[in-house]
């Protein structure tokens, strides 16, 4: 037929007449399929090219040869289920997608099988498919605000999911909300599910307000596993805990846990970052706390040495420690005794704690960060608790979220150990050579649920929220990875070849830190909550 047709009218021709086709499917009125055309399947499709780079980090933690079911809820027209089965017909783009559209208006159907014939339609409500129906990744743009609870539907949606939930809806949209809208959707309407990630951006989809403003979207990511609950997940995280300061306890030959803890590392930071080698952190960070420091809350405090040792240095007056596992808080109370009155520590999930307002003169967050999922709320706890001019000190891991390390990192890493670190360096326990590697994403979760969950968010969320007094790259995009786990400790710090090696480590990698090839993984930072801006609508 597309053959005969092109034989008798030009290209052009055909194309107008399938555009008519689409008017005429759309709805017995042809103004429905104008509208169709002019603003519903561009602001569709916009929404999907806000949403498209978030999609993709979900793809990449698949195999590029893997095929995924995907399901769009509520679809329209079908604009973006068209658009997202043609990208991905093949494997070009990452893996190839079985899209399915669900809709409960079926007067749609013929469009969308017309004008996307690898879009299977689906006339039905989520609430009432078979059990046994799931899919990959789920997409649901915009529809969220039209429920009446929203957070029925997302358990109705997380019972079909067996990957990833995306829900794209309006962000803490301002009353009086648009047609047809609900209520308003944020952060919170999320809390207790699974979340892996939270963005919000402004989305050009919307008509921009009468001062020219753009509103914001949140897409919200959510996660199905077993446990799928904060609290769930805030017991196994406890549990992780609790052990490995048990190993720790039980195995004190080990000197080094990281690359951090490693000597010649940290003379390297102090020399580049602190104006000489022999310049501690403790040293730096009192001289930038200054006498400002006061009474601190430490977040994740762990065993409590970090809290010690700012103690012992005069960095802070008074700080308490707040930590999940009660073996950790344990450790942490029994050396507090050292310094007595200055230090205190308690068992609480940081993610829901209480931290009052207006009690601390600095936020302490060591390795803390990125081990937390609800970010945005904890900014908000943080900012609340300190005091007028009041800082937020991190020292954190800002890299990929869940240790998904780019192509171009892993490549510099093996590179440099094939080629620059002899072979007892690299050496395991078991006799085996050590290479860096990307772990999947399901072994990062039964490692520990909290490791790096949303770092990848991390830095954009906190410079979103916060305004930066210091913001110290301090590199181990490579490093971190080359003194991985228990190579850290064959590198003896008074062997002088090993810290020729690290020397030399850590040269190449703030070269392509300054160059803007590699990130920096690991930064310290110093800020001081900002007022969030008015959503305007």
């Amino acid at each position: 037929m597309c053959r005969w047709l092109l034989r008798r009218a030009s290209p052009r021709d055909v194309g107008l007449l399938f555009e008519q086709l689409q008017i005429d499917l759309a709805g017995n009125d042809p103004r429905v399929g104008q509208y169709m055309l002019d603003c519903n399947n561009p602001q569709t499709l916009c929404f999907l090219i806000d949403c498209y780079p978030v999609l993709q980090r979900i793809f990449s933690r698949y195999q590029r040869t893997d095929s995924l079911r995907v399901l769009d809820i509520g679809p329209a027209f079908g604009a973006s289920a068209g658009l997202l089965s043609q990208m991905h017909r093949s494997d070009f783009l990452g893996p190839k997608l079985c899209v399915d559209a669900l809709d409960i208006v079926d007067s749609r159907r013929r469009l969308i099988e017309m004008a996307h014939p690898h879009v299977n339609f689906i006339h039905e409500s989520i609430d009432a498919l078979p059990e046994n129906m799931s899919w990959d990744v789920v997409y649901c743009s915009n529809a969220i605000e039209h429920i009446d609870d929203p957070r029925q539907f997302i358990r109705a949606v997380l019972k079909h999911t067996r990957g990833y939930a995306v829900f794209l809806a309006p962000y803490m949209e301002q009353y009086p909300l648009s047609l047809d809208h609900r209520g308003q959707i944020s952060e919170e309407t999320f809390a207790g599910f699974a979340v892996d990630s939270f963005h919000t951006f402004d989305s050009a989809a919307w008509p921009a307000t009468a001062a020219g403003v753009l509103r914001k979207q949140l897409c919200a990511v959510l996660r199905a596993e077993p446990g799928t609950s904060d609290s769930d997940r805030a017991v196994q995280v406890a549990a992780h805990w609790d052990r490995w300061q048990s190993q720790q306890q039980s195995n004190s030959n080990v000197k080094m846990t990281d690359w951090g803890d490693h000597p010649e590392v940290l003379r390297l930071i102090a020399e580049k970052f602190f104006g000489d080698r022999e310049t501690s952190l403790m040293d730096f960070l009192k001289a930038v706390v200054g006498s400002s420091g006061g009474h601190a809350l430490s977040l994740c405090c762990g065993d409590g040495a970090f809290e010690k040792s700012l103690i012992q240095h005069d960095v802070f007056r008074s700080i308490e420690g707040v930590d999940l596992a009660a073996a950790r808080v344990e450790a942490a109370s029994a050396s507090a005794r050292e310094c007595p009155g200055r230090l205190s520590f308690r068992v609480d999930d940081v993610e829901s704690a209480d931290f009052g307002a207006g009690r601390f003169d600095t936020v302490i967050a060591k390795s803390s960060l990125h081990h937390l999922s609800r970010l945005e709320e904890i900014f908000e706890a943080i900012a609340r608790c300190l005091k007028p001019g009041g800082r937020l000190v991190t020292i954190d891991f800002f890299g990929p979220s869940r240790y998904q390390w780019t192509d171009r990192q892993l490549l510099e890493i093996n590179r440099f150990l094939d080629e620059e670190v002899p072979e007892r360096f690299r050496r395991r326990a078991d006799g085996s050579l050590y290479r860096a590697t990307r772990p999947t994403v399901d072994e990062m979760i039964a490692f520990d649920p909290s490791e790096a969950i949303r770092s990848g968010d991390l830095y954009a969320l906190l410079a979103e929220r916060f305004e930066f007094e210091r913001d110290v790259p301090l590199g181990g995009t490579l490093l971190s990875l080359i003194l991985h786990g228990e190579i850290v400790n064959n590198f003896d710090p008074s062997d002088s070849e090993g810290n020729a090696v690290i020397r030399k480590a850590f040269d190449l990698e703030h070269r392509l830190i300054d160059q803007g090839a590699l990130g920096s993984d690991f930064r310290l930072i110093v800020a001081r909550p900002r007022p969030r801006p008015a959503i305007q609508v």
